[in-house]
């Protein structure tokens, strides 16, 4: 049965498929609040509407507008629920159904953020305007000021016309009060009791001519617009990150290379000592040669390398070559000769008694002392009368490699 006359309807039409465009079914629930129409209508609207949807899942339900005059309540929308076969998580959501809006399809009011389904449809603002039309023809001249004002009742000719416009001369009005003619105030700076105004540089945002190449001013670029010598700063190696000159085969420096871009000899981590001159003895306590010694740093490991040559006693019974090494606290060496002979330790010693002469090899490492390093050596089997003399020329070399 249809609604009264008179009670301003909107009708409702939708679709429903599926993502793949088969047509859902199910139905769309309409519900209001008990709605009074008092006369001429005299008629009270309750329960929902439920429009189900045809094999096109399409529905149609005309409904009262949410805005009809003379209805009570007022200012409600219409709760709309999508009952849909297959989705069990159907939407409810608040739509206004104004009565300017006769028809209208629910796709278009419908909410389509999950997050946000309290969506009620309201009058969206005025689109943008549309292109201008073609100009319109050209309208008849309108007629001038002097037909207008004959039109109104003036009576007389354009020129007594022109001259009713001008009227009577005005009285003469009082003198103006005296100006000022000084400056009120530059950069926020008052003249002073003379109306002058003192500026400075820093007053108006400018750097004082005193202060070109001054300590603490500007620089000063020359004709092309780039720093003078004198304004150029210049930099010591360490605050460039490099090293001095000076520094060049220097202690805790850098190596110079030599003509064939090699290090040289000095600057290699080698020891060396020779003897000067013949060291004769004639008992077999053992000392340190006073040539063949150097000074060995701590914490490192050298190669070491003897060459000792001697005379003694024609017999092996006396005379002889006892040696042996002396090094800083901490210091290990293992050792050899060059007649098979082998020493395990820093502090042992081997006997030379047929032999004039001998080659002697180790690795020396040192501990957390440095000191000194040097050969030991004493007459195999003491003779007084017949010495062991270590002859000049005899030499020690360490080659460091840790």
């Amino acid at each position: 049965m249809p609604l009264p006359d008179g009670i301003p309807t909107v009708q409702v039409t939708g679709r429903y498929l599926t993502p793949d465009g088969r047509p859902l079914s199910g139905r769309v629930v309409w519900r209001a609040p008990l709605l009074t129409f008092p006369a001429p209508y005299d008629v009270i609207l309750g329960a929902p509407v439920y429009a189900s949807l045809d094999a096109q899942g399409r529905f149609e339900v005309l409904l009262p507008a949410t805005d009809a005059p003379d209805m009570n309540p007022s200012g409600w929308s219409y709760t709309v629920a999508e009952q849909l076969d297959g989705i069990p998580a159907g939407r409810s959501y608040q739509v206004l159904l104004p009565a300017d809006t006769p028809q209208v399809d629910i796709a278009d009011i419908a909410p389509t953020d999950p997050t946000t389904p309290n969506y009620v449809a309201v009058k969206g603002d005025p689109g943008p305007p549309g292109e201008q039309g073609e100009p319109g023809p050209e309208g008849q001249p309108g007629a001038d000021a002097y037909e207008v004002a004959v039109t109104e009742g003036f009576v007389g000719t354009r020129a007594e016309w022109l001259a009713s416009l001008i009227g009577p001369q005005g009285e003469k009005g009082d003198p103006g009060g005296g100006g000022g003619g000084g400056v009120q105030s530059v950069n926020g700076l008052l003249p002073d009791g003379s109306g002058d105004v003192a500026l400075s540089p820093a007053t108006v945002g400018a750097v004082a001519a005193a202060d070109k190449g001054a300590p603490g001013g500007v620089a000063t670029l020359d004709t092309s617009g780039v720093l003078t010598a004198e304004q150029r700063p210049t930099y010591t190696a360490a605050q460039v990150g490099a090293l001095a000159s000076t520094s060049r085969g220097a202690a805790n420096g850098v190596a110079s290379l030599d003509e064939s871009a090699r290090v040289p000899v000095a600057n290699l981590p080698i020891l060396s000592a020779v003897k000067s001159a013949d060291t004769p003895r004639t008992t077999a306590a053992l000392a340190a040669d006073p040539d063949l010694t150097v000074s060995v740093a701590a914490g490192a490991r050298y190669i070491v390398l003897a060459t000792l040559v001697w005379t003694a006693a024609t017999t092996k019974e006396s005379g002889g070559m006892n040696a042996g090494w002396i090094g800083p606290s901490g210091a290990t060496m293992a050792w050899t000769d060059n007649d098979s002979g082998g020493a395990p330790t820093i502090g042992s010693t081997l006997n030379f008694g047929g032999t004039l002469g001998t080659t002697l090899a180790g690795v020396l490492v040192t501990g957390g002392t440095a000191g000194t390093f040097a050969l030991r050596w004493a007459q195999n089997t003491p003779n007084s009368t017949t010495p062991t003399v270590l002859k000049v020329g005899s030499g020690l070399t360490l080659l460091r490699v840790a």
